[in-house]
């Protein structure tokens, strides 16, 4: 599924390594992992402090009230609750998720719509009230390959290469 698409291919038992850009990053883990952060392009780290769990039935990210509040700041939030959307969607600027052992760059314009009005955006970001872990939902996983082997309960993530040439092998991990 790239960016500007509406649906995606579900490959069910093996891995597309031509979808992938580089190698696959493993989580021994069935769902939800421990990441480390996002960053937004000015620099600003936002430490997460709960698992993060992938949701590719949710259009939106519901974070941390922190990263929510901090993330609205650095970007301009108004009192209105909109951005502008030079800063936030025609822009060339991307949050940089680290995960660990790979860090994934997704793109702002992934995160906010145009609300068709004085140049308003609107954002697919906002807070979990803090319950449970995070849930990342389209707009991260529009930029990433993701496998899941139900066997081994083991997850691994690459950022995407969008391409029509396919190298189908069997899980290995």
């Amino acid at each position: 599924m790239g960016p500007e698409e509406d649906q995606g291919k579900l490959l069910l038992g093996g891995v597309d390594r031509a979808k992938c850009e580089g190698e696959l990053a493993l989580f021994d883990v069935e769902q939800n992992i421990h990441a480390t952060s996002i960053i937004t392009a000015s620099g600003k780290v936002f430490p997460f402090t709960k698992k993060v769990g992938f949701d590719t039935g949710n259009a939106w990210f519901s974070l941390e009230s922190s990263i929510v509040d901090g993330i609205h700041k650095d970007l301009g939030m108004d009192s209105q609750n909109w951005f502008d959307c030079d800063r936030v969607s025609n822009t060339a600027d991307s949050f940089k998720f680290n995960l660990g052992p790979i860090n994934i760059s997704v793109p702002y314009t992934n995160f906010f719509y145009e609300a068709g009005f004085n140049n308003k955006c609107g954002t697919y970001i906002g807070s979990n009230n803090n319950k449970g872990a995070q849930g990342i939902g389209l707009p991260f996983l529009r930029e990433v390959y993701f496998v899941k082997d139900l066997e081994t309960k083991h997850i691994g993530i690459a950022p995407v290469k969008h391409t029509n040439e396919t190298d189908i092998v069997d899980f290995w991990f």
